[in-house]
């Protein structure tokens, strides 16, 4: 029956998260991914989340970019919020597909759409370093202050450099601190690293 198989699926995809943090049974990446493959193949979208995130970072599996872009645009197209924004990224990167900035805003838009905080940030970085856009410090500021909204502290982060260095902002030590201050709040360890470089607790 359909739901003994979805059943399956879920069950082999949670027993390969057990083996990837040690919970219950012995750590052991490797089977984890065996796992997270059977899982993956019947089509559970998490599953297929968990093998992409495997083959992209090359953990308990030799790394390939190609193997882990393929999974994640399936677990992308069924909704996955993470694995659009890795898509993202490797649109954006030319990461295991051809560099392709339309289709890495499509699915960082995709991935907006469900709240992601990440996204937003993603695509501030790409138009304040000029990735595939042209350069837009406003623009990047923009999608940067959206991300903070929702606690974002790498986009805070990023607005303190924006700030400090005068990067298409008027340079303002004061808002680069204040931006530094809630990132280090949030515990982001370069923020904190500039406050220590500039001389504040």
């Amino acid at each position: 029956s359909m739901g003994a198989e979805r059943g399956n699926n879920v069950a082999q995809s949670n027993l390969g998260l057990m083996y990837a943090e040690g919970r219950g049974v012995e750590k052991n990446v490797v089977l984890a991914v065996e796992w997270y493959r059977k899982s993956a193949e019947s089509g559970f979208a998490r599953a297929q989340y968990r093998l992409a995130s495997s083959y992209h970072t090359g953990s308990g599996i030799t790394k390939d970019l190609e193997a882990a872009f393929q999974w994640f645009l399936k677990a992308a197209e069924q909704g996955v919020r993470d694995a659009q924004v890795y898509l993202g990224i490797h649109y954006s990167e030319g990461l295991g597909i051809a560099q392709d900035t339309a289709q890495a805003f499509k699915w960082y838009e995709k991935a907006i759409a469900q709240g992601s905080a990440w996204a937003i940030n993603n695509i501030g970085w790409l138009y304040h370093k000029g990735i595939g856009v042209p350069q837009d410090s406003l623009k990047a500021k923009e999608y940067y202050l959206r991300a903070s909204e929702s606690k974002y502290s790498e986009s805070e982060f990023e607005l303190g450099q924006m700030y400090e260095q005068g990067e298409g902002l008027p340079q303002s030590l004061e808002t680069a601190l204040t931006w530094y201050k809630l990132a280090a709040s949030r515990d982001h360890k370069k923020a904190k690293e500039a406050l220590a470089r500039l001389g504040v607790q």
